[in-house]
């Protein structure tokens, strides 16, 4: 079992992961108040119905602007993207990727999520999805088969797979 850690500044927030032997736990924390503002075991039981065959080993927590976007990893090949409400914890959309190597990172901007991810079969991709509703608009392709890391630099969109090929973007 491990604790992990996110802090929201802008709402005194502290979001916690705890992995147990074969799902986490999300909780989300008042720091000001002091008090637990909600918590989900995992399985999405916040906010709406059981999601049908999630164990939800959650590998990524990234706050947002006014939510919480995890990925979720259903079984080894099949992985989510949850994004939940900060305040309340109620999910607002799942996006499910596709299969292969699970989203590493989360890149949010102003009206996009930047989901980087990997396979094998599937090779690199960067699909870009619409914040509010989780819709994919766009998905670049380049070299590679696994994402060894994503972030933003000056502006733009770095992504480094194991071909050692960057992919840049711009942010909107």
């Amino acid at each position: 079992t491990g604790l992990e850690i996110s802090t929201d500044e802008s709402s005194a927030l502290v979001l916690g992961r705890q992995q147990l032997a074969d799902r986490a736990s999300l909780v989300c924390v008042d720091i000001a108040r002091g008090r637990l503002n909600w918590s989900d075991d995992g399985r999405g039981l916040v906010g709406g119905r059981l999601r049908r065959g999630s164990k939800a080993k959650i590998d990524v927590i990234q706050p947002g602007d006014g939510v919480v976007y995890t990925v979720r990893r259903r079984s080894l090949q099949v992985n989510e993207v949850w994004c939940q409400d900060l305040a309340t914890g109620r999910r607002r959309w799942i996006w499910d990727a596709p299969r292969g190597q699970g989203p590493k990172a989360l890149i949010e901007t102003p009206g996009l999520l930047l989901v980087p991810y990997g396979g094998r079969l599937t090779g690199c991709s960067l699909s870009v999805l619409a914040r509010g509703a989780g819709k994919t608009l766009d998905t670049l392709k380049f070299p590679g088969r696994r994402i060894v890391d994503a972030r933003t630099v000056a502006g733009a969109v770095v992504v480094l797979s194991d071909h050692g090929q960057f992919a840049f973007g711009h942010l909107d």
